[in-house]
């Protein structure tokens, strides 16, 4: 916790300054701006500032939910600009006499405290401290210059604390492949390097790939993955360190004097002011190694024990979340495919949360809800046109989501009417799961089916040939008949007798061993997914 500001403000100053901001008509009327400016003060106040971070921001200021991707949602950069530019206001109208003055730089999100510029200091001509600071029994020696920023006097942050808010972004990273770049920019401050990189080797063609990295150029990742990684002395001469967890200089592989003499040194490193490099492999795996590597100038400097030491606290960490990281893509896959499949399938699919609200459906559902014939959307609800079936569909959703009907059952199904007449649409409500976990995400409990029995199936002709044998006319004469035309519509159609139909209905019959009409249709039924996936 931060006990003093530098010159004559103490940290009681500073939060009532805020508080006198925040009452202010010009922030009366903003609580987004308001809760932001708290927030990023505060938390610098506590010494929690390397923790100002968009992601973090958007989750505890703006409610946003851990899947928060700022990529799709600026809600983080436009408040901040709102917030910069409210500030100014504040302090060329309300403001223009306060002695202390909050500003956030662009670029960050870590607040400065200044002095007004032309503000006289706390003390009295003889050098003692004046009244408003006189309680304050350790003060620190008032700025050298009015205008000049007023320094959070704090202990140093120690390596320990840095590593934990580093840690935090891989994490973060490892649910938004967004967060990557967050994450190896605190890195490369932890380090004092210029660049960092994440990089995998394919160790069976022998060649590396820059996946992504900071502070430099993207058309230099474009040569060193087209041309120079084939020339990275590092990894030429340093097979030994592309093993699980081991960290390294780039001395240790290729020393400096040999360096200066390589094609990647002077042709690549020399443009991009590098010369120095740590790294360490994170994980090798099916023949492909990943690994982080960060560099600097010459000038800098070598890397040495402390930065080795970082990268080894780090990389079980990245490992971790590289696992982490495969297991959501997989999942994401796995959803990915349901969804495809769910959209082949010829009734409605509608999944909801327990209060009847839409998680998520099927092409088929969407064009059954669009029509707005029976069914529809209200605030986000799933509810019937009709109210006595609203109510109806109401009770069979909340059953399955927390409990039973009056006949024991959970779920079930009812009639839609629809406000078209045709017939009513088959609507089934099934629970998907019967209890709530507390580490549970939020997710769909409830799947709803809609069937509309005027519903035409269109068979896949060339699948029924594929299946049964069928000739292509008899595919033809076999889709009319699970549609229900008659022997006499056939004929009519394709200008042939009764009994070449009758032949070809003998032949459809034995080849799909069916009897009748009526066994022949249900079999085409049964096979709708099947037809329709194809």
């Amino acid at each position: 916790m931060v006990t003093h500001v530098a010159g004559s403000f103490s940290v009681e100053d500073v939060l009532g300054h805020l508080e006198r901001v925040l009452r202010s008509s010009s922030f009366g009327r903003t609580k987004a701006l308001s809760r932001l400016l708290r927030h990023v003060v505060t938390s610098t106040l506590e010494g929690r500032q390397d923790l100002l971070k968009e992601y973090s921001i958007g989750i505890d200021v703006f409610g946003r939910g851990p899947f928060f991707d700022n990529r799709l949602d600026p809600i983080v950069r436009v408040q901040v600009r709102k917030l910069r530019a409210r500030l100014k206001k504040y302090y060329e109208t309300e403001g223009k006499d306060d002695r202390l003055r909050i500003e956030l730089p662009l670029g960050g999100y870590v607040p400065h405290f200044s002095i007004a510029a032309g503000t006289p200091t706390n003390r009295a001509p003889n050098g003692a401290l004046a009244p408003h600071a006189a309680h304050e029994t350790n003060a620190a020696p008032e700025a050298s210059d009015p205008g000049s920023e007023v320094l959070l006097m704090q202990k140093p942050v120690g390596i320990e604390e840095r590593l934990f808010g580093v840690i935090e972004t891989i994490y973060d990273a490892a649910q938004h492949e967004a967060q990557w770049p967050l994450f190896l920019t605190a890195l490369t401050g932890v380090i004092k390097g210029e660049t960092t990189a994440l990089v995998a080797h394919d160790h069976q063609r022998w060649q590396s790939s820059v996946e992504i990295a900071v502070g430099v150029d993207h058309s230099y990742e474009k040569d060193y993955n087209e041309y120079y990684s084939t020339r990275n002395p590092w990894v030429t001469r340093g097979t030994q360190f592309l093993k699980t967890g081991l960290v390294y200089v780039g001395q240790m592989a290729c020393p400096d004097d040999a360096l200066k003499r390589t094609e990647f040194y002077n042709d690549y490193l020399r443009r991009l002011n590098l010369f120095y490099c740590v790294g360490g492999t994170i994980e090798l795996n099916a023949g492909v190694s990943s690994w982080i590597s960060s560099l600097r100038a010459h000038s800098a400097g070598p890397f040495g024990p402390a930065e080795m030491k970082v990268l080894e606290r780090l990389l079980p960490h990245l490992r971790r979340a590289l696992e982490l990281r495969r297991r959501l893509a997989g999942l994401q896959s796995e959803f990915d495919c349901l969804v495809a499949a769910l959209d082949r399938v010829p009734q409605g699919c509608i999944l909801l949360h327990g209060d009847g609200r839409v998680a998520g459906m099927n092409r088929a559902a969407e064009e059954v809800l669009n029509r707005q014939d029976g069914l529809c959307t209200l605030h986000g609800k799933l509810t019937a046109v009709f109210a006595t079936d609203s109510r109806r569909l109401d009770e069979l959703i909340q059953s399955a989501f927390g409990g039973v009907r009056s006949d024991g059952q959970a779920g079930g199904v009812m009639a839609i009417a629809r406000n078209s007449f045709e017939k009513p649409y088959i609507v089934r409500v099934f629970p998907l799961r019967s209890s709530v976990a507390i580490l549970d995400a939020p997710t769909a409990r409830v799947a709803l089916f809609v069937s509309d029995p005027g519903w035409q199936s269109v068979t896949d002709e060339d699948l029924l040939q594929q299946l049964y044998g069928l000739t292509a006319m008899e595919s033809k004469v076999a889709t009319l008949l699970g549609e229900g035309e008659s022997l006499e519509r056939i004929c009519e159609l394709f200008a042939i007798t009764r009994n070449t139909a009758k032949s070809h209905v003998a032949r459809i019959f034995q080849k799909t061993d069916t009897n009748r009409q009526s066994e022949l249709v249900r079999l085409l039924v049964s096979l709708e997914p099947c037809l329709t996936l194809g």
